[in-house]
């Protein structure tokens, strides 16, 4: 008996200290003067919050809260007296803990769901983000090597202009014309340039502010996870508690048994 009783007050307070608000979840406590799992009221408005601020654009995901089922732990009192009735309860609420971790579970596969969508976006930003890069280095030595070739033009129309007297008017024009058309032609080359390099910033800059979008939701995803890993370790140690107050009811059923036993012979 007294272990039993034992075993309230210990799930009373364990559960009592590793109660938090939660920003998205039922928060499970049990009240200090019937111990009995409620709904904490408080929940309603922090969720009511998480919805408003997803209305807003705040969040990037719809995160349903997990159902829970409620434990009635003022009731195992009525089965102190009967420790098979009270075994038979014990592993009924067993039963609850066991749906409560499959419930549980089904959002850490949510979460783990959407992280590994996000892992994969991460990684396409990373290959466009390489990619023009490497055009964005072909580009300036593209460049470089146009500079070249027009510095050379400039140079070899110097050069002519110092033999054009030993040729002919002709000959002059042809080569000049050849000069212009070779510096018209780099002159488109630059304005294409110019613009695939403004395209191409254009690109980089989309990329960074998809990888500040990814990095937040990244944040709320491990967040979510954070949340769900609280409740986890509270299922847990609600567990062992149980099992706990399970075995030591059996020893009691053991016990009395034996004294049956003993009481009948001695009959």
């Amino acid at each position: 008996m007294k272990s039993n009783s034992l075993f309230i007050k210990i799930l009373a307070v364990t559960v009592l200290s590793t109660t938090i608000n939660l920003p998205a979840f039922n928060q499970v406590y049990i009240d200090s003067t019937d111990q009995y799992i409620e709904q904490d009221q408080p929940f309603q408005d922090t969720n009511q919050q998480y919805n408003e601020a997803a209305t807003e654009g705040q969040y990037y995901y719809k995160w349903e809260t997990p159902i829970l089922e409620k434990i009635d732990l003022k009731s195992i009192e009525a089965y102190q007296n009967d420790h098979e009735k009270y075994l038979t309860y014990l592993e009924t609420v067993e039963n609850v803990l066991k749906k409560n971790r499959q419930e549980l579970n089904s959002f850490y596969r949510q979460a783990k769901d959407h992280a590994k969508v996000l892992k994969n976006e991460r990684k396409n930003l990373k290959e466009k983000r390489r990619f023009y890069k490497k055009d964005e280095k072909l580009m300036k030595r593209e460049k470089s090597l146009r500079d070249r070739e027009y510095k050379l033009i400039q140079k070899e129309r110097k050069t002519l202009r110092r033999q054009a007297k030993n040729m002919s008017t002709w000959d002059v024009d042809e080569k000049m014309r050849r000069f212009d058309d070779r510096e018209y032609r780099i002159e488109i080359a630059e304005e294409k340039w110019n613009t695939r390099r403004e395209s191409n910033q254009l690109n980089l800059e989309k990329i960074s502010e998809d990888e500040n979008t990814l990095n937040a939701r990244d944040m709320e995803i491990k967040e979510r996870i954070r949340e769900l890993d609280f409740l986890k370790r509270d299922l847990d140690l609600q567990g062992k508690q149980l099992k706990l107050e399970q075995r030591q009811t059996k020893l009691e059923i053991k016990k009395a048994k034996a004294a049956m036993k003993k009481q009948s012979k001695s009959e």
